[in-house]
């Protein structure tokens, strides 16, 4: 790399860095981010994760579920790099809790569907075992994907036939049918007891705040599966579950369609 291609590199990772630096919490957040991991490496010696019990664990998984790294400021097409690198480490440490311990719990077999029981089973196990928080960081990432999404779909709106190849196409999808499984993971949980109520709660109540954003970009019979699963949750749920069932059950109802949604 030449002299001039090296201070043009510079000059862009200046640019980048000062203008994450105007986003209110995102520098603390990915050294959160960091420290997380250092502490889930000592916690899994001792065959565990981080938990709220312990204090210095509690501090940084307040920082990793503040949304006022997300309310901060209004995000547009140019912040979607930032919003990526923020979303994406929340889902990691989402991840790190649903797939705890996975290599001695996961068989190791070319058989697919064995290995996708298993860790459907070991993420059902890890959910309850580390509910609490779970409960603190997944309704951030819900947020924080909901943040993302319009950004997305202005973006791939914007681009030429040509231009909207098959990675970004299967990215909109993989984005799209994530979302999809984590309301039908919340909606089954409504009535399980194994989960406190308050954990619930702040799952139902994050996807009942986004359920208008997220809603755009499914299907017609998607949203309709959601929506009849939803109003089918609130039958025998607790009555502090029902509005923000309803919320959800209205918002499948009545979205419209975007480019997502035709993919």
């Amino acid at each position: 790399m030449n002299q001039c291609s090296k201070l043009l590199v510079l000059a862009l990772l200046l640019v980048q860095a000062s203008h994450a630096a105007l986003i209110p919490g995102v520098d603390e957040y990915l050294t959160a981010s960091k420290e997380f991991e250092q502490q889930k490496l000592e916690a899994n010696t001792r065959k565990t994760m981080p938990r709220i019990a312990d204090e210095q664990a509690a501090a940084v998984l307040e920082v990793l579920s503040d949304d006022r790294v997300l309310s901060g400021r209004k995000y547009t097409v140019q912040d979607m790099d930032i919003l990526f690198d923020v979303c994406g480490k929340a889902n990691e440490v989402n991840m790190s809790y649903a797939l705890f311990d996975i290599k001695n719990q996961v068989t190791k077999t070319n058989d697919v569907a064995t290995v996708t029981a298993q860790v459907q089973h070991l993420m059902l196990k890890n959910v309850y075992m580390f509910q609490d928080e779970v409960a603190k960081v997944q309704p951030f990432l819900i947020r924080c994907l909901a943040k993302q999404l319009p950004l997305l779909t202005q973006f791939l709106e914007s681009l030429r036939p040509e231009e909207f190849t098959d990675v970004r196409r299967k990215g909109a999808l993989q984005a799209r049918n994530g979302m999809l499984g984590v309301y039908y993971g919340a909606l089954t949980s409504v009535s399980d007891q194994r989960i406190k109520i308050g954990n619930r709660l702040r799952m139902l109540t994050a996807l009942a705040d986004t359920s208008s954003v997220f809603a755009q970009s499914l299907s017609d019979d998607l949203r309709r599966a959601v929506a009849d699963l939803a109003n089918s949750a609130s039958q025998s749920a607790p009555d502090v579950l029902r509005k923000p069932l309803l919320t959800i059950q209205r918002s499948m109802r009545e979205s419209s369609c975007s480019v997502i949604c035709k993919l």
